[in-house]
């Protein structure tokens, strides 16, 4: 792993370990456990809708995504 690359999830891990991130992912699960589709009243409603679940859910796993992609990245380079 290039220095870049480890410098990269250090700044990450900072981020995931601060006080403001676990606030933002705390009101992002929020939102995500108040989100209805009953609002819907059309097809184009219903892919807003879907969209915005999604990047959501995107956002609430990222952590877990950027965790997981460096236990990937250095095992990768264990196994060499």
């Amino acid at each position: 792993m290039t220095k870049e690359d480890q410098k990269y999830y250090e700044d990450y891990f900072d981020l995931f370990s601060t006080t403001g991130w676990k606030q933002f992912v705390s009101e992002v699960e929020e939102s995500i456990s108040r989100f209805t589709f009953d609002v819907v009243e059309s097809e184009k409603d219903l892919f807003l809708a879907k969209g915005q679940l999604l990047i959501l859910n995107n956002t609430k796993n990222f952590e877990a995504m950027i965790r997981n992609n460096y236990d990937s990245v250095t095992e990768e380079l264990t196994d060499d």
